[in-house]
Parts: structure tokens; C-alpha cells; sequence
């Protein structure tokens, strides 16, 4: 697995598919965020990342260019912008756009559904956005020299999932979040009970 030995990289899962996303930008071959895929739960088991001098520049605005992962095979639990419709949910990103806004395509890549987990609204903008925003302000010293790189691993807890739950405010769409006893969306996406940032 090549990009796996990346001091940001977690230990890889063997039932995982080990997907490293790279960009060329400033003359350099960048490995802009890596995801270990869990197939069977249409879910990543993690995102991972680094910010150091470069990756941490903010040049690019968010592009909102959703897309399947196609480093990922669509017969390993392939997800679609309609498996995040009419949920009740956000799609909430694991690996920030904001993290990523030094270039056009490593934006792009936090919007490749491997990257998403639907997350209520209220933790999404609020609790998870605070903790990005720390995130990206450490981050962002790599300019000053604070830090020389920070490495990042962001993900939910796919053994612990939000079963049989029903949420007391209606999402964006009109619709109470809600899961069945598997912890599964309308559509049948996982969602995680909690969430985790390792700095």
C-alpha cells in the first residue's frame, strides 16, 4: 500500500480499502488525504491528512463538487447524492473543505462521498465546525513556523453506531434525522454514535 507508511496514516484495517488521494501542485506530488473505505458499511473508516507549509496555504473557495470516489470501486458499497436525500441529515465532511483550499482539486477531493458521514445538523455546524476551525488554525501555523506539520485523522465509530434513534429538530430538508436498529440511514447509510479528531 503505497502513502500508507505517512506518519498520519492509521494502522489499515484488513477488510478496509486503503485509498490515497494525491495532487500536483508548486511542483511537488502531494498526498492530499488518504480514506480507508469499509465496504460493508458504505462508510470510511477513517480520513487522514497533513498540514505543513504548503497544504495549509489558502488560495482556492469551496466548490461543492460532489462526486463518487472513483479510486474506489463502485462494487465495494459505492455511494450516490441520492443516498444522502430526504435523511433528515447533513452531509457532513470528515476531511474539511477548509483543510484543503490550497488548490482547486485537493478541494474537490473533500467532496467525494468517501469523505461524507451523515451527521445531525446541529453537531455538524456547531460542535464539529468549532473543532474544524482549531483544527485549521493549527494548521495554519505551519505558515508561521508554530508548527512544522501537523498530521490529522478524522473519522466516526462504525462498531458504536446511533441505533434506533430520532432526532428533536428537523434537518434542512424538512425531515427528523432518524435510524433504524442497525444504525442506518432511510437509504442505508451508517451513522456513527461519535466522532473523532487525532491530532
Amino acid at each position: 500500500n503505497p502513502g500508507a507508511d505517512a506518519l498520519e496514516i492509521p494502522h489499515l484495517n484488513a477488510t478496509g480499502f486503503f485509498a490515497p488521494h494525491y495532487v500536483d501542485y508548486d511542483g511537488k506530488h502531494i498526498m492530499n488525504l488518504a480514506v480507508e473505505w469499509n465496504a460493508a458499511m458504505r462508510h470510511s473508516s477513517w480520513v487522514a491528512f497533513s498540514f505543513d507549509a504548503t497544504t495549509s496555504q489558502d488560495n482556492v473557495k469551496r466548490n461543492d463538487a460532489w462526486a463518487w470516489d472513483a479510486l474506489i470501486p463502485e462494487d465495494k458499497g459505492s455511494v450516490a447524492e441520492a443516498d444522502h436525500k430526504s435523511d433528515g441529515y447533513d452531509k457532513g465532511h470528515l476531511c474539511a473543505s477548509e483543510d484543503r483550499v490550497y488548490c482547486t482539486e485537493a478541494n474537490k477531493q473533500t467532496f467525494f462521498y468517501s469523505n461524507i458521514s451523515p451527521q445531525i445538523g446541529s453537531f455538524n455546524q456547531k460542535f464539529w465546525a468549532k473543532l474544524e476551525a482549531l483544527v485549521q488554525k493549527w494548521g495554519r501555523s505551519t505558515q508561521t513556523g508554530t508548527y512544522d506539520k501537523l498530521y490529522v485523522a478524522k473519522g466516526g465509530t462504525l462498531n458504536k453506531l446511533l441505533t434506533n434513534f430520532t432526532g428533536a429538530v428537523k434537518a434542512n430538508d424538512g425531515l427528523y434525522p432518524t435510524t433504524d436498529a442497525e444504525g442506518k440511514t432511510k437509504p442505508g447509510l451508517a451513522v456513527p454514535a461519535y466522532y473523532y479528531m487525532a491530532l
